[in-house]
């Protein structure tokens, strides 16, 4: 005899989503949208959230945490990319501002040195760390530890 098929809901789906990977509310309301209506999508994550399973908070945290880390990138492209996660402007430039500014530095630095740029090729270093979100200090920090000739 034949199943009936599951009926899925949305409270189903963002379970099954956040099991797979955490998310931030805006992600879930965006892929939930086309299947089922916003008063159920609403229902679904308030009561994630109220669960603790739902956290735009944990988001930043662990996107910050791996930016620190693993990244070879600056504070800028961390906020861009929690912006394009749906957070809103102020919280992603918050938690982007919170990263560590001498390791940013050191960051770059590091990348100046792995990249191998020329000796008078420093414009394109700024270019460089400007495209991979460094902040203006930090840039000018690494140019200045990397090019002797720099005097930005």
């Amino acid at each position: 005899m034949a199943e009936a098929p599951r009926l899925r809901t949305a409270m189903g789906e963002a379970m099954r989503r956040l099991a797979r990977a955490d998310a931030t509310r805006a992600e879930l309301e965006s892929a939930l949208a086309e299947k089922f209506p916003p008063e159920e999508i609403g229902a679904a994550l308030d009561q994630l959230a109220a669960r603790g399973w739902l956290s735009d908070a944990r988001v930043i945290a662990r996107d910050t945490e791996r930016a620190a880390a693993h990244r070879h990138q600056g504070r800028l492209r961390l906020a861009e990319r929690l912006v394009r996660r749906g957070l809103e402007t102020e919280d992603a430039l918050a938690a982007a501002q919170a990263l560590d500014h001498e390791t940013e530095e050191a960051k770059a630095t590091r990348l100046l040195h792995a990249k191998g740029f020329g000796p008078h090729e420093w414009g394109k270093a700024a270019s460089f760390l400007a495209r991979r979100g460094f902040d203006e200090e930090a840039i000018r920090s690494a140019l200045a530890a990397v090019f002797p000739a720099y005097e930005g």
